[in-house]
């Protein structure tokens, strides 16, 4: 079978199947109030909602490295983050969920973004590690010196500047609580922090992005994200713009979104960066 036909299974596999099927189960979580807006922890049913966020990041990872495997590692996580639209988009509005104020907190969401953040670290580099191809695995770095590049000069700068970048876009582009505008929001934010990420990385000589740096960076602003939304307006003033429906920014972003445009968006920036500054792409292709 051809390469083009086995990307094609892949991702009619993840839009008709196992997407629609997790996100089924994600749209029957109650909210805080019993109605249909909750996330995964602020619910009323939180350890439910916490073994569907189980559910939902393993569907993803379990995509996103079969689709490597079959593709490469940027179709793999593309495959893998349109199992995670599925269930985003089945999640309440935050403003909405703040109005019924009942069964959770603001804090509720920095917990979350917590978990899938380190679940959306541990999928990308399940999928890196499963794309690498045996036989130009010479030309690229390890997974031990993967990680070790995190910690250099070139990766701590990806992660701060991928961070930065993350909460800068999703201001300029979530203005209101409609969900569909947070996920691109998210997917925005993806690109702008993979793009900032390489940039940052190039600034200090690196010859290739770090290839988990992007990836750290935009996902702590799944936790970074809601605590800057309790502290500039205050907690107080945070309850009141969203009874006015004044929210924007990080404010109006689940956790979940946070991992979406992680997936799909960082490969892209990345990859823009990666062409402009004549870097080598750490994304591995399968031959």
């Amino acid at each position: 079978m051809s390469k083009s036909a086995l990307r094609w299974i892949c991702v009619l596999t993840a839009v008709l199947a196992a997407g629609p099927l997790v996100a089924s189960l994600v749209a029957q979580l109650p909210g805080p109030s019993g109605s249909s807006d909750s996330s995964f922890l602020w619910s009323a049913a939180p350890v439910r909602g916490l073994a569907l966020l189980l559910l939902v990041a393993a569907a993803t990872g379990v995509g996103a490295v079969l689709s490597a495997k079959l593709a490469g590692f940027t179709f793999g996580l593309g495959a893998g983050a349109v199992i995670t639209a599925w269930s985003a988009f089945r999640t309440g509005g935050v403003a909405d969920m703040v109005r019924e104020n009942a069964g959770g907190s603001p804090v509720t969401f920095v917990i979350e973004g917590a978990v899938f953040a380190v679940l959306g670290v541990a999928i990308v580099m399940a999928t890196w590690a499963q794309a690498r191809p045996r036989a130009d695995r010479e030309k690229q770095p390890s997974f031990r010196q993967a990680l070790r590049n995190l910690r250099k000069p070139p990766g701590l700068a990806a992660i701060v500047a991928a961070l930065a970048a993350a909460i800068v876009a999703s201001f300029l582009v979530a203005f209101e609580g409609l969900r569909g505008q947070a996920i691109f929001a998210a997917w925005a934010a993806g690109i702008a922090g993979g793009a900032a990420g390489g940039l940052a990385a190039g600034a200090l000589g690196a010859e290739r992005t770090p290839v988990f740096a992007p990836f750290v960076g935009v996902l702590l602003a799944a936790v970074v994200g809601p605590i800057i939304a309790m502290i500039v307006p205050g907690s107080g003033a945070f309850e009141e713009a969203a009874l006015r429906g004044t929210l924007s920014g990080p404010a109006v972003l689940q956790p979940v979104d946070w991992l979406f445009g992680a997936l799909l968006g960082v490969p892209t920036g990345v990859g823009w960066v990666a062409a402009s500054l004549e870097q080598t792409a750490y994304a591995p292709e399968s031959a």
